[in-house]
């Protein structure tokens, strides 16, 4: 993968083309908002991404169900590391 160039003895990295991120946050966003609108109806989705669909194209919807997925597995990551800096910082008191 090319990530940048050397100019001048230093590497200039350039940017992506598109916002990746931001697409995925105003994919995210249209589908709640789709969602919302469509509660009442019989038909329901199979995924609620899937409300996003005729805004964003497929690629999009399905990189973010991942990016979805894989958030899953992060989130107890802060407690632990809140709950293990307690931890070490008591065990030298105890020591004493």
């Amino acid at each position: 993968m090319h990530f940048g160039r050397w100019q001048d003895n230093r590497i200039c990295v350039s940017l992506p083309k598109s916002p990746i991120n931001q697409l995925a946050n105003y994919s995210v966003q249209c589908a709640i908002q789709e969602r919302s609108k469509h509660k009442h109806e019989s038909e329901k989705k199979e995924h609620w991404l899937e409300y996003a669909n005729g805004k964003f194209d497929r690629k999009l919807i399905n990189d973010t169900k991942g990016l979805l997925r894989v958030l899953v597995y992060y989130l107890p990551v802060p407690m632990f590391f809140a709950l293990y800096e307690q931890l070490v910082s008591l065990l030298p008191y105890y020591a004493t």
